[in-house]
């Protein structure tokens, strides 16, 4: 669990940094209440020990400020101060409570692991209450058009909006990309011709731009114009078609870009009911246990030599199994999510959100008696980041291991030996490539060919709706990576995915 601690002695943030990590904290110095501000919505701890005297502002005014910020506003704060008068500002402002700086480590440990309870709790609560009742999102379809002429802008404002598309106008490169990270929009009609530049850089400024959303462009120019576009790749909005033919035109896009992301959270959510019995086992587990520890509270509570210091172990228990199922509501309540409820493209670290798209096969191969041999850890290898979203590098992995898992159960109704197997590799090298191997049913040579075509399948009705692999080709191409398969009929299946990369931005 994330810990902020602000504090303008050198001597105390060391102290504390060091005490807190040792019992097992993740420390977020910082020694002024602006620099804690910046941490804070950057890291996103879960809990702040807050200074009140700051050279550049008051613990109660920072605590404010936290609980203003929607990406900080969850953070659990406790004044840290030797001044016992500041409580009203303190709570007045959000503090939970006081920790007095004359408190012994012991006690100031004992403080931190119940709000460390305490966090665990109201999370849980929200992700309980949100998987209930999800919250709603925004359903509007943003287009940025970006044209140098006021004239166009409005004119094009108009006839949009009256369609019901909700338009950003920006006149240049600059203030274009400025407003894309602020709005994340699903298309950008894009002028050829701007002050700061061209759209065919415009797009390619996009489509890496961290916070934008990795919207489809369209470069709006005329009939002769567009030779210049040639092995750009980009499409075309011609500026001599009718209002109508434009309006057509996007709503058909619209229709492809809304059709896509359902397909996608459908494929989420299928897979999420394929692992059910086995997320039911994750979070049933964390329950046993806390349902135990209450009843051991319970029975220690009705002695009469009972002690409080008693309660310390049980209860550290009970809030370990909290965090455990809360961590895998949280993966649960991710992974449901629709696209555009999370962050946009950008550089990441793979790894991580590979073991996340492997959390629950563990235990689901276990349970089907399949043996999951994992290797993603290069010693050696140079540290990579690849573009992209990383939940749906978590999805595609998921994706392939249940299209595993399924051609291991095909094959074995019919060849019971030998077991299954699967193996799942990444390696960083030019290019970074991920593996799913499998020793399942496999595929002929047209099945191969014809695998990620939209509802091709070769399984019985009822079983499949052939949507499985497109998806992972549509993921795939939003990677600028490439899907392969090397397969053999009653053999096995190899996905390939070789990633593009890049040294990742400082």
């Amino acid at each position: 669990m994330k810990v902020l601690l602000v504090d303008d002695s050198a001597t105390i943030l060391s102290v504390y940094t060091d005490l807190l990590q040792k019992h097992g904290y993740e420390v977020l110095p910082a020694s002024t209440a602006s620099e804690a501000l910046e941490i804070a919505k950057e890291h996103q701890p879960e809990i702040g020990i807050i200074d009140y005297a700051m050279p550049d502002g008051n613990g109660d005014e920072l605590i404010h400020k936290l609980h203003q910020n929607p990406r900080t506003q969850g953070v659990v704060c406790a004044m840290h101060s030797q001044h016992p008068e500041v409580v009203d500002q303190a709570l007045a402002a959000g503090a939970i409570e006081l920790i007095s700086k004359d408190d012994t480590f012991e006690r100031f440990i004992l403080r931190v692991n119940a709000m460390k309870r305490l966090v665990g709790a109201w999370v849980l609560q929200r992700e309980m209450n949100d998987l209930v009742l999800p919250s709603s999102h925004d359903d509007a379809f943003r287009i940025l058009f970006v044209d140098d002429s006021a004239t166009i802008r409005e004119v094009y404002y108009s006839l949009l909006t009256t369609h019901g598309y909700e338009v950003i106008l920006a006149e240049d490169k600059h203030s274009a990309l400025k407003l894309a990270q602020q709005t994340r929009p699903q298309l950008a009609i894009l002028d050829y011709y701007l002050p700061d530049g061209t759209g065919v850089e415009l797009a390619r400024e996009l489509r890496t731009l961290e916070g934008a959303g990795d919207p489809l462009t369209l470069i709006y120019t005329s009939r002769s114009e567009s030779k210049s576009l040639k092995g750009t790749g980009l499409d075309v909005l011609y500026k001599e078609d009718s209002d109508d033919m434009i309006v057509h035109r996007l709503d058909s896009i619209k229709r492809y870009v809304l059709a896509e992301g359902q397909m996608i959270h459908a494929s989420r959510l299928t897979a999420l009911g394929e692992m059910s019995s086995m997320i039911a086992h994750e979070i049933n587990q964390p329950m046993m246990v806390i349902s135990t520890v209450l009843d051991r509270i319970r029975r220690l509570s009705s002695k009469p030599d009972f002690l409080p210091e008693q309660l310390s172990k049980p209860l550290d228990q009970a809030a370990s199994a909290v965090i455990k199922a809360n961590e895998t509501i949280r993966h649960m309540r991710s992974y449901s999510y629709q696209d555009n409820e999370i962050p946009s493209n950008r550089w990441f670290e793979p790894l991580p959100a590979i073991k996340r798209g492997l959390q629950f096969f563990h235990s689901i191969c276990q349970q089907q008696g399949v043996e999951l041999e994992i290797n993603l850890n290069s010693e050696n290898a140079t540290p990579l980041d690849i573009w992209g979203e990383e939940r749906q590098l978590e999805q595609l992995t998921t994706n392939l291991m249940n299209n595993a898992l399924h051609a291991i159960e095909e094959r074995t109704q019919k060849q019971p030996q030998p077991s299954g197997k699967i193996g799942v590799q990444f390696t960083m090298g030019t290019p970074p490539t991920l593996t799913v191997q499998d020793n399942g049913v496999g595929m002929d040579e047209e099945q191969r060919l014809r695998c990620m075509e939209p509802f091709y399948t070769t399984k019985d009705i009822g079983d499949g709706t052939g949507l499985g692999l497109f998806i992972a080709k549509g993921i795939v191409r939003r990677f600028q990576a490439a899907l392969t398969f090397d397969s053999q009929k009653d053999l096995g299946t190899t996905a390939i995915i070789r990633f593009k990369t890049d040294t990742p931005s400082a």
